[in-house]
C-alpha cells in the first residue's frame, strides 16, 4: 500500500491526524497564514526572540518551526536571496559560522549527525526569500513514520531551553 493511499483509508486518516499532531505543531498556522510583505529575517523585530547571536555579517537564529532541537538557520543581514549574491568575504565568513555553529551543536546536543541546507526558491522547499542555511541535529533514534504510527510519543526540547543551552555555549566559545 503506498502512502499516499494509506492516509485515504479511514484508519489512514486517524493516523494522519496524530501524525500532524506531533511533528507540525504550530507551523500550518504559519504556513496558511497571510505572510508579512517585508521580510520576516530583514525585520529584527520579528526575529528578535529567536536570535541568538550576531557575529560580522550574519545571525544564527532558532527555527521557530524546529525538525529536531537545536534546528538551527544562519542568516545574512542583508537582504539577499541567492547564494551567488555573496561576496567572497561574506561567503567565507558562512562557512566558518557554519563549523563554529556546527560545533557547538555538537556540545549542546550531541547529535549523531546532520542535515545541513540551504534551499533556493519555492520548488526546492525555501518559505522565506532570504538566503539563510539550515542546520538540522539528526539522531539515530529519532523519530519517524513507524514509530508516530505506533503511537510512540515524541519527547521535545522547549525552544527556551535550546536557546538557552546553546546561547551559553556561543559565549564560551567565542569565535
Amino acid at each position: 500500500m503506498s502512502f499516499k493511499y494509506f492516509f485515504l483509508t479511514s484508519k489512514g486518516k486517524k493516523m494522519e491526524k496524530k501524525f500532524k499532531k506531533y511533528l507540525f505543531v504550530d507551523k500550518m498556522d504559519y504556513v496558511k497564514k497571510k505572510k508579512p510583505i517585508n521580510c520576516i529575517f530583514c525585520d529584527l523585530k520579528l526575529i528578535e526572540d529567536t536570535l541568538i547571536k550576531e557575529i560580522d555579517d550574519f545571525l544564527i537564529v532558532l527555527n521557530k518551526y524546529p525538525f529536531n532541537p537545536g534546528h538551527l538557520m544562519i542568516i545574512p543581514k542583508r537582504h539577499i536571496e541567492d547564494i551567488d549574491e555573496l561576496s567572497e568575504i561574506e561567503f567565507l565568513q558562512l562557512f566558518n559560522l557554519l563549523k563554529f555553529t556546527k560545533r557547538i551543536l555538537k556540545k549542546t546536543h550531541n547529535p549523531d549527525a546532520f542535515n545541513i541546507g540551504i534551499n533556493l526558491g519555492k520548488v526546492a522547499g525555501g518559505s522565506v526569500r532570504h538566503l539563510h542555511i539550515h542546520i538540522v541535529p539528526r539522531y539515530n533514534h529519532e523519530l519517524n513514520f513507524l514509530e508516530v504510527t505506533s503511537g510512540t510519543r515524541v519527547i521535545v526540547e522547549k525552544l527556551e531551553d535550546t536557546f538557552k543551552k546553546i546561547q551559553k555555549e556561543i559565549e564560551e566559545n567565542q569565535l
